[in-house]
């Protein structure tokens, strides 16, 4: 557990090291028009997402119920069950993307130019491409993650995110632009699925068994993964719909600032849900193995302090060093990009340290009001947007948002949470808020950074960001952590100059 959250973080370092180094050269070599209609296609694609209707995580829950009961004959026709559910969603993802790529004139409006639509066509179909890779593939991926085979997943994601931003950069060099890029991400993907689905048969012995569709079974399932298909319809409302109205109401460029901020938002994520990702699997047992809501209650604040200290580290440096790190990373003209950033970040600190009470509630089956509550609060969110995106243009998309959030994600989900879910959330709060005070050394240095050095030159820039890591890792260590995870630092850092000195 302690090799594959190294290895998670080594890769959200190359992928930080892509977005800060390679990012900044495609854009200016794309130009910010063709950068926003990569970024309004990325989001479009990801509509095709609802497609899966959540089936991933009844997969996992299921399998893992079967297991628990030492029912294999039954875990094996649930493979096989999931192996044709599949294969009906590409289909309709195929046939969904066809009339996406046909009607895209109708779906972005007409704020994009001739040029911009034959790009966004290319992309869309790539994409598609992509996008059907990647769910031929799905059922391994969760079944490597049900073993818990980590090192194995993490390891072939930080091969593949090492290998990318060479290639990419190596590209856009020689000339090409978005669709050559994707192109070769379609590659990568194929490359990266071909080889998790051959591990699940040659390593993991993954076994198929068709003996007609058990329709009780599929129904049971289906009643399970619709409210996660509602919560996905939230994701897609919240996270994709702002660079739509964007480009539909503004244009290109304006998509593009935004698409940058929710770029570094996307990074922010990726902090917490790399924790998170690790102890799905084992909730799910817990839940299986009806052990009670105590242990559930004690992965969520241990994995939860953890988050807590990670993604305050990331929100307060983007508050003191985001906008000169946003003047050296993509230069003029996207000045908006902070405050993007800080709306969509900003509402995150508390939902994304305590992420894990999701999957416990889907693995309780206790997920289904709360699902309700958030496609509500969501399409709330694409109401207000709308004005406010109209009037304020990216910024004003990005505010929409933060409301939503707050509502959802600050309110509603942790009462929910105590109320519903069975989990302590009052000692949640209690553990969190012993923390807090080992955030105040930083913050008072981060004030003093921000009204008394320049940080617009680089010297200053990189001298003030290494005091402010250290000053807010001390005080973390010395005020805020307790003995477990003060070993667990230790240990990993011994785990990493163990394999370094092996090397």
């Amino acid at each position: 557990m302690k090799i594959s959250a190294i290895m998670a973080y080594a890769n959200l370092f190359v992928n930080l090291l892509y977005h800060v180094l390679i990012t900044p050269v495609v854009i200016r070599l794309y130009g910010q028009s063709e950068y926003g209609i990569f970024s309004v296609c990325t989001s479009v694609i990801q509509y095709l997402n609802l497609f899966q209707f959540g089936f991933g995580t009844t997969y996992m829950r299921y399998f893992i119920k079967f297991e628990q009961q030492e029912n294999q004959r039954k875990a094996e026709e649930l493979n096989g069950m999931f192996l044709l559910i599949y294969a009906i969603i590409i289909v309709v993802v195929i046939v969904a993307g066809i009339f996406l790529v046909v009607n895209i004139e109708s779906v972005l409006g007409e704020k994009i130019t001739t040029s911009e639509y034959a790009t966004a066509k290319k992309l869309l179909v790539l994409m598609l491409i992509n996008m059907t890779v990647t769910l031929s593939t799905t059922q391994f991926t969760i079944f490597a993650m049900i073993r818990e085979k980590f090192v194995f997943q993490k390891g072939l994601t930080l091969c593949v995110s090492a290998v990318k931003p060479f290639a990419v950069l190596l590209i856009v060099l020689l000339g090409y632009k978005s669709v050559e890029v994707t192109m070769f991400i379609t590659f990568l993907t194929l490359f990266s699925s071909v080889i998790s689905a051959w591990y699940c048969f040659a390593r993991l012995k993954m076994k198929f068994r068709f003996s007609g569709f058990d329709i009780q079974l599929f129904s049971e399932m289906s009643s399970f993964t619709f409210f996660i298909f509602l919560q996905q319809i939230m994701d897609i409302i919240n996270w994709q719909i702002d660079k739509f109205l964007v480009a539909r109401f503004w244009g290109a460029k304006e998509a593009a600032v935004y698409a940058v901020g929710a770029l570094f938002c996307n990074v922010y994520l990726q902090f917490s849900t790399a924790i998170t990702q690790l102890f799905v699997p084992r909730a799910n047992r817990i839940v299986a193995q009806k052990l009670g809501d105590e242990p559930l209650s004690d992965l969520l604040i241990k994995t939860g302090r953890i988050q807590f200290f990670i993604v305050t580290f990331v929100m307060l440096s983007f508050i003191v060093f985001g906008q000169s790190g946003i003047h050296f990373f993509v230069g003029k003209g996207y000045e908006n990009v902070y405050y993007v950033g800080l709306f969509l970040m900003l509402p995150l600190i508390m939902p994304l340290s305590m992420n894990l009470a999701i999957h416990i509630l889907r693995a309780k089956a206790k997920h289904k009001v709360q699902s309700v509550i958030y496609i509500l609060v969501a399409f709330l969110n694409f109401l207000v947007s709308i004005p406010l995106c109209r009037f304020y243009g990216e910024v004003g998309a990005a505010f929409g948002t933060f409301i939503g959030m707050i509502v959802a994600n600050n309110i509603i989900q942790i009462i929910y949470i105590q109320k519903v879910g069975g989990l302590d959330i009052k000692r949640w709060f209690r553990e969190i808020f012993s923390i807090c005070q080992s955030f105040v050394i930083p913050i008072v240095v981060g004030m003093f950074i921000m009204i008394f050095i320049d940080t617009m030159y680089i010297p200053a820039f990189l001298v003030s960001g290494v005091f402010f890591t250290m000053v807010y890792m001390g005080s973390a260590w010395r005020l805020g952590m307790n003995a477990e995870e003060k070993k667990i630092i230790s240990t990993s850092i011994g785990i990493i100059f163990k394999n370094v000195g092996k090397k």
